[in-house]
């Protein structure tokens, strides 16, 4: 009996081999060799799989692979610049990166298929599928890089060593800072162009910059990228899921997304960092198990439980808070985060605030704040001016503001405020429906 199941083992690890190929492809989008993966019965339901930054490239994929290799015909790569594919001085963007995905499905795969991306990977996967619509029959993206605007990405410019580019500060220690710009004097780099689109674009650029570190090159590609009019494109079917301390990649980004996509849903995998795919192996397997098998997309229905009508926080710290209120006061608090709330009047003082998947709707001033930081994300608030700012950073992501005057007033006239919005969409006195993605300094004279 021993000797039979040892038979039966060999000839499924036989077929599992003769099953799984490797090669390369010349590629003509960047011109470049690839190194090419593909496993199973090419003529069951097909998965691509798309790595991001790191030179492990595919190979992060290898538990994914064994997975489900045997239930359908999965394909992976090394993008052009990683791995065992070429490493050379080429306009390393998601868009040529989507348009070598098109050329590769085209050879191997012919029909629709599930899509997966992790990191720089997701963001590629998300331009691929906005790119080749009819080409996916449901994304999942895993913790998705450089989809906001990339002040908001510190610590992901400091890990990719582009942060120099940008003059980007972070808390983080400075040894956590990345050496590849070590070789680049300061010289160099007062020639750098202020648009650096052109870094990109312009072959002896990349080459005095960077010769062929392809990181480098990717990472600046990445964040260079503008989402807008990605995002608000995409009915695809889509699935987010994000390890909760992901300080690479933002959760806000996952929720930022969830909001715009139309037809999507966000798992978080608690205690789960950057790289949940191998973080968390056994729930990540979980999770795109369930993505293969459901057809259909049920969003998580928002908390709609009721508390106090007014609430005052005043000198407190590390609170959450959730649920309705005609009036919420926050003084001289940190670590503040509204989630899933509904407020009338929101009041902000000398504080530092998050707030999450909230609606804050009034007939005058939604939002009041001064001295502060305040952070949101996918919210939507509405009323004659939606935000009235003092001496306060203001960073919007993947929310909406309606307004009947200013959607943000700086009611400060000798100081500007600092405004950093990521896929935010404006309708007010002087907008309707304009997506902005970018950084500004706000005046009192603003008109937005």
């Amino acid at each position: 009996m021993m000797k039979i199941n040892r038979l039966f083992i060999s000839i499924i690890l036989v077929f599992t081999y003769i099953n799984a190929k490797t090669f390369y492809v010349d590629e003509p989008v960047l011109n470049t060799k690839v190194f090419v993966q593909t496993y199973g019965d090419k003529n069951k339901e097909v998965i691509v799989l798309v790595h991001g930054l790191g030179h492990e490239a595919s190979s992060i994929w290898k538990n994914t692979i064994e997975r489900f290799k045997n239930d359908y015909y999965v394909i992976t790569f090394d993008l052009p610049g990683f791995g065992k594919s070429s490493r050379v001085n080429r306009e390393l963007t998601p868009t040529n990166y989507a348009l070598f995905i098109n050329y590769i499905s085209n050879l191997y795969v012919k029909k629709p298929f599930y899509l997966i991306g992790h990191s720089m990977g997701g963001a590629i996967s998300l331009k691929y599928t906005s790119m080749f619509p009819k080409d996916v029959k449901k994304l999942l993206l895993i913790d998705a890089a450089g989809i906001l605007h990339r002040d908001t990405y510190s610590n992901f410019l400091i890990t990719a060593g582009i942060d120099n580019f940008f003059k980007i500060k972070s808390i983080e220690p400075l040894n956590k800072i990345s050496s590849i710009f070590s070789q680049i004097t300061t010289g160099i780099q007062d020639y750098i162009p202020s648009d650096l689109s052109l870094v990109i674009k312009t072959e002896y650029i990349r080459q005095m910059l960077f010769k062929n570190n392809t990181t480098a090159i990717a990472a600046i590609g990445l964040v260079m990228e503008d989402y807008s009019n990605v995002v608000y494109s995409i009915n695809t079917p889509t699935e987010i899921l994000w390890g909760e301390n992901d300080d690479i990649a933002p959760v806000r980004t996952g929720y930022a997304l969830n909001k715009i996509l139309k037809d999507s849903k966000i798992n978080v995998i608690p205690n789960s960092g950057h790289i949940p795919i191998i973080d968390s192996k056994d729930i990540y397997l979980k999770y795109v198990d369930n993505f293969l098998k459901n057809k259909n997309i049920k969003r998580a229905q928002k908390d709609s439980s009721f508390n106090t009508k007014y609430l005052l926080v005043k000198n407190q710290n590390n609170v959450v808070i959730n649920g309705k209120y005609k009036s919420l006061k926050i003084i001289d608090s940190n670590n503040i985060k509204i989630d899933s709330s509904n407020i009338e009047e929101l009041i902000i003082i000398n504080s530092d605030v998050k707030i999450l998947n909230s609606t804050i709707k009034s007939k005058n001033i939604a939002i009041d704040v001064k001295n502060s930081n305040l952070e949101v994300t996918a919210c939507d608030i509405d009323g004659f001016y939606a935000i009235q700012s003092e001496n306060t950073r203001l960073d919007l992501a993947g929310s909406t503001l309606n307004s009947i005057e200013n959607s943000i007033k700086n009611k400060n006239i000798n100081n500007k405020d600092i405004l950093i919005l990521s896929l935010t969409t404006i309708n007010s006195k002087f907008y309707k429906n304009r997506v902005f993605h970018e950084k500004m300094e706000i005046d009192s004279n603003n008109r937005i």
